[in-house]
């Protein structure tokens, strides 16, 4: 025998909602850490062929479509997580007036780079004025992990990371 359970909202029970169910059967969880951010400002890269800190900071505003979700923060840059789970991480980056060589851009956790443990895309630059990296990848994060993103250009030491670059996840379990 089936039972039915008629609720609209979980809670904790120090009162916050977890889950609410709405009329059509959809489950919300308004709580689920995710982010999409931005730059308020385009990166100016000049004579430097190392690998530099792509630092993203636009962590709120319905206008620019950026937020900041249940509990994370940016910090120095980086996102922090504050929880544990398994986050998809995407980062969409425009770069603009390299002519030359290859590009490396990472998303890192952690600032970690050995084996498997960033995801990279390497690209080979055909002196076009734009260029768009795009990385979309699963981590598995403890709470207090840090995601952060890197360039490096081979050849070309001058060069600008676009305001127009976005970095965003979300928890997924």
């Amino acid at each position: 025998m089936a039972s039915i359970l008629g609720v609209e909202t979980l809670q904790h029970t120090n009162g916050t909602d977890a889950l609410t169910i709405d009329s059509t059967g959809r489950v919300l969880m308004p709580v689920v850490p995710a982010w999409r951010t931005g730059k308020i400002a385009s990166q100016a890269v000049t004579a430097d062929t190392s690998e530099i800190a792509v630092p993203f900071d636009k962590g709120s505003g319905a206008s620019s479509n950026c937020f900041l979700n249940g509990g994370v923060t940016i910090s120095s840059g980086k996102i922090v997580v504050p929880i544990a789970g398994i986050y998809q991480v995407n980062l969409n980056m425009r770069i603009d007036n390299i002519t030359s060589g290859y590009i490396v851009s990472r998303i890192l956790k952690n600032l970690e780079q050995s084996n498997q443990e960033e995801s990279y895309h390497i690209v080979s630059v055909g002196g076009g004025a734009y260029n768009t990296v795009t990385i979309t990848d699963v981590y598995e994060a403890e709470a207090g992990d840090e995601f952060s993103v890197s360039n490096l250009s081979s050849a070309d030491g001058t060069y600008t990371i676009s305001s127009t670059s976005t970095f965003s996840g979300h928890l997924v379990g």
